[in-house]
């Protein structure tokens, strides 16, 4: 029986993929998150979005589709008929096993299908060929948009800050801590192993001689 994927489960799978290591198949980015706004004024919302800034800074989207209808809509939308507008230098659909063909997409859009045990599979896009030939000039001051939201989302981050500078003390001053305890122990256990020994020479009883 086929697998009937949810759109959540597919924003998960997406996540998943983004934040996995090129060496497992996957995009390698640090930070990746799913159902994004890129502002507060009605902007672009994607399914996932993962950022990269190793070698320059790359932003890849992954549009989830789990029905035809849904994925014919798609093409109706702004960011669509005007690739500048949208977000991701690199921008990818996916859904379910052959719900969308190759042929079918969008010029340098990459295609993923997820498999019924769960398996994410490149079929095609930029990490199996070329990023030249898949690249797009992403909108980005709608990418600062969605990371301003995602900032304001996490708390002050000023705050944060002092919180994480805490802990450091906190754990500089448990690492002294231990040090001055291993010192203050060392004699004791010094002393332990010295009573163990003479207690070990007390018990000890000489073993006879053989009679000839």
């Amino acid at each position: 029986m086929t697998k009937q994927w949810t759109h959540d489960e597919l924003c998960k799978k997406a996540v998943a993929w983004l934040k996995r290591p090129h060496s497992a198949g996957g995009c390698g980015c640090p930070n990746a998150y799913s159902e994004v706004n890129s502002g507060s004024n009605g902007g672009e919302i994607v399914d996932a979005i993962g950022l990269k800034t190793a070698s320059g800074t790359e932003s890849v989207v992954v549009e989830v589709k789990v029905s035809r209808s849904d994925f014919l809509a798609d093409k109706k939308k702004a960011f669509r008929q005007n690739s500048e507008l949208g977000m991701g230098n690199f921008r990818y659909y996916m859904c379910p096993e052959n719900l969308i063909r190759e042929d079918e997409l969008p010029p340098k859009w990459g295609l993923i299908y997820i498999g019924r045990r769960g398996k994410a599979t490149v079929i095609s896009g930029h990490r199996k060929g070329s990023k030249k030939e898949w690249f797009f000039e992403s909108n980005r001051d709608a990418e600062l948009g969605m990371a301003s939201l995602l900032l304001a989302k996490s708390g002050d981050f000023e705050h944060l800050n002092d919180v994480s500078r805490l802990n450091q003390r906190l754990e500089a001053k448990v690492r002294k801590l231990q040090v001055r305890l291993e010192e203050l122990e060392r004699p004791i256990r010094h002393e332990e192993l010295i009573r163990g020994l003479d207690e070990m020479a007390t018990s000890l009883k000489p073993i006879p001689k053989a009679v000839g």
